[in-house]
């Protein structure tokens, strides 16, 4: 009883103390049930559930670029003589671009062709079995000058056929199954031997570049598209798509000894030889004749052998005036001409470059964070800065697999394919800024929120206020699922359509309404 009694006394005696505190708690839960009202019929922070559609996507800038690109140059050096074209003009393919001035070629040219109709005449059906003699001394000295010139052309074109012909490609490896890179040029250089082309895995856009060595030297990158050069041998290497080269090692013999055709060439060119030394021989001997008044006749093999000298002799000529030209290797538009007349060009030294007309793509450079969500075949939206009002759609056709630094930071170089109607690709230009919009995944018609409405506890697990009633609330628990771009979170279970979620934040001074469709 005194326990009680000490009790009961010590309450009295604070009595102001108790009432202050009752007061307080009531007062505390009055503001509390009338800020849950004021929440639960405010429409400015109440969100209702809605379904949508949710898209995650990535956007890059890039730069459209041609599909067919190529910079064109003279085979052989010398003084620029006509150019044929402009800038933006669209040629055909075989369109001559610009020619070399090659005035002592055709005066070669039509003395050629002189000599030609000389065989001819002197095989004539009525000439042939006469006797073809000289008149004169002089002219016996001048056939010696001619058949010299002519043999020692026959002579140089069957030594480039031999070096020139079938050329090709041999991996080192004899279980390599690879298609050998195609080789293409005329070989220019006079050294027989081997071009050692070894491979490996670089940034370039194929995925490798090679090393050379033996008759050749120097360090180049490796084309799918397009031949890449051989050292100054005047050959060219083009690898196969869809192959991998790297580290591979792949010989080229000068002259192609592995060829079916090399013997019978080597044949040929060791028959021309014999051929000069004999030619000379007898026009050397013509000549002593007219000295010594000993005519005879010429037989009608051997005017036919002078025909066919002849014309070989002219088809070598004809061969250097196309060293000296650039024709269009495709149909397109002329991008830029480094050629005046007057000027000298150097000997592959690309002067013209032509863009095809077959098409445009977008060249991106993908950061490492989105490379991993794209993928071949991947649709997209594309926009370009000139045309701000029109969307393109457009196709991934390529992700390079090895890395490009930008500024310290690794990129993958992705071509998009651009399509549409002829009349709307005739906008495009090349160099043109634009960016992509690419989906990487979508979910369709599924409850969602904004991610600021849900909320996460201590132990991880995510909830949002529900409105119930007319002026009561409660927590609920969420599963989340996907994420789309535009910061909507897919609400796998614990909503429903019907419900009414409260926005978190009173602070927050702006009306929010569903989200906008993705």
């Amino acid at each position: 009883m005194d326990f009680i009694k000490n009790i009961m006394w010590w309450l009295w005696r604070r009595k102001w103390l108790l009432l202050f505190l009752i007061v307080l708690i009531f007062v505390i839960i009055t503001i509390r049930s009338r800020r849950a009202e004021s929440i639960a019929n405010n429409p400015d922070l109440l969100y209702p559930v809605v379904r949508m559609d949710l898209v995650d996507q990535i956007e890059l800038a890039g730069r459209i670029e041609s599909r067919n690109k190529a910079e064109l140059a003279f085979s052989q050096s010398g003084r620029i003589n006509k150019v044929y074209v402009q800038e933006g003009d669209l040629v055909d393919a075989g369109t001559r671009i610009a020619s070399l001035s090659m005035g002592q070629l055709y005066a070669d040219i039509s003395a050629a062709k002189a000599s030609l109709a000389i065989a001819r005449s002197q095989a004539d059906d009525s000439a042939i079995g006469e006797s073809l003699t000289y008149t004169n001394k002089q002219s016996a000295i001048a056939n010696i000058d001619r058949v010299t010139n002519e043999q020692n052309a026959f002579v140089a074109s069957a030594k480039k056929n031999l070096l020139t012909n079938d050329l090709r490609a041999y991996s080192t490896e004899e279980l390599n199954t690879q298609p050998a890179p195609t080789i293409s040029g005329s070989y220019i250089g006079e050294i027989e031997g081997e071009i050692i082309v070894d491979v490996y895995a670089s940034k370039t856009k194929s995925g490798y570049s090679y090393h050379l060595s033996g008759t050749q030297s120097g360090t180049y990158s490796g084309y799918v598209n397009q031949p890449g050069q051989l050292g100054n041998s005047g050959l060219y290497v083009q690898f196969a798509s869809n192959e991998n080269y790297s580290n591979t090692t792949w010989v080229i013999p000068v002259p192609n000894t592995r060829s079916s055709t090399y013997q019978m060439n080597k044949n040929a060119y060791a028959q021309s030889l014999v051929a000069k030394e004999n030619a000379i021989r007898r026009a050397k001997e013509e000549l002593k004749r007219l000295d010594s008044a000993d005519m005879t006749s010429t037989s009608n093999d051997q005017a036919r052998a002078r025909i066919r000298q002849a014309q070989a002799r002219l088809n070598g000529l004809y061969s250097r005036v196309r060293d000296g030209e650039i024709r269009a290797p495709f149909t397109g538009t002329i991008a830029s001409l480094e050629v005046v007349p007057g000027e000298s060009a150097g000997a592959f030294a690309p002067v013209v470059t032509m863009i095809g007309d077959d098409g445009f793509d977008l060249s991106l450079k993908v950061p490492e964070i989105d490379v991993a969500r794209m993928r071949v075949g991947m649709d997209t939206d594309i926009v370009l800065d000139a045309y701000p009002g029109d969307v393109w759609q457009g196709n991934v056709t390529f992700i390079e697999s090895s890395e490009t630094f930008v500024d310290g930071v690794p990129v993958y170089e992705t071509s998009v394919e651009i399509l549409g109607a002829p009349e709307e690709l005739a906008k495009i230009r090349s160099g043109m800024s634009a960016r992509a919009k690419l989906i990487t995944a979508q979910v369709n018609d599924v409850i969602a929120l904004p991610k600021y409405i849900i909320n996460t506890r201590e132990d991880g697990l995510s909830f949002v206020t529900v409105k119930i009633g007319e002026e009561e609330t409660e927590e609920r628990l969420v599963d989340l699922g996907f994420e789309g771009s535009n910061g909507n979170r897919e609400i796998i279970s614990g909503l429903q359509e019907s419900d009414v979620v409260i926005i978190p934040s009173l602070d927050t001074k702006r009306s929010f309404g569903p989200p906008s469709q993705e």
